[in-house]
């Protein structure tokens, strides 16, 4: 019966302290302003010299808009930036390895997110006729972060510039 106990309370210490919870613990979280260490605003240089894997920008005359470039982020998989003028403004989230300062992520049931994000204005999502998405901002802030839902589940979560978060295909 010692031993047992022992055993048990051996597997679970090496759980709570397993890298597994401690990176989940870690991990970045979206608000209106950002993702972890990423803030609306920065540049392009001071983005990189934060990533392991360097964002590599397209030429401006190869992209369909100019000026704005929609690229997925291969150090947070299922996290993608919006460039404009090689400034960060738009940061998506369509994994639910990461939540939003409202405690909610991708996957989450619309109902039970839309229960925590009560004072979030209801917009209809471009696009996608019976989507809808759920934008929570103050009118003095410049950002803001929306919660776009499709087929009763939370598929992406955009935070940033408060024109940008409305684009429904990143740089559209």
């Amino acid at each position: 019966m010692t031993s047992k106990l022992l055993y048990s309370t051996a597997v679970l210490a090496m759980l709570v302290a397993s890298p597994c919870r401690a990176a989940n613990g870690d991990a970045p979280t979206l608000d209106a302003t950002g993702f972890g260490q990423f803030r609306i605003g920065m540049p392009l240089a001071a983005v990189n010299a934060q990533l392991k894997h360097r964002i590599v920008p397209t030429r401006p005359e190869l992209r369909a808009n100019p000026v704005c470039q929609y690229v997925p982020v291969r150090d947070f998989p299922g996290v993608a930036f919006v460039f404009v003028d090689d400034r960060l403004q738009r940061i998506d989230v369509a994994t639910p390895a990461y939540r939003s300062v409202d405690a909610v992520k991708v996957g989450d049931r619309q109902d039970a997110a839309m229960r925590r994000l009560k004072d979030a204005k209801r917009e209809p999502l471009d696009h996608v006729p019976e989507g809808v998405v759920l934008v929570r901002a103050t009118d003095a802030a410049p950002t803001a972060i929306g919660y776009q839902f499709h087929d009763g589940r939370l598929r992406r979560m955009v935070a940033g510039d408060k024109r940008v978060i409305r684009y429904a295909e990143g740089c559209e």
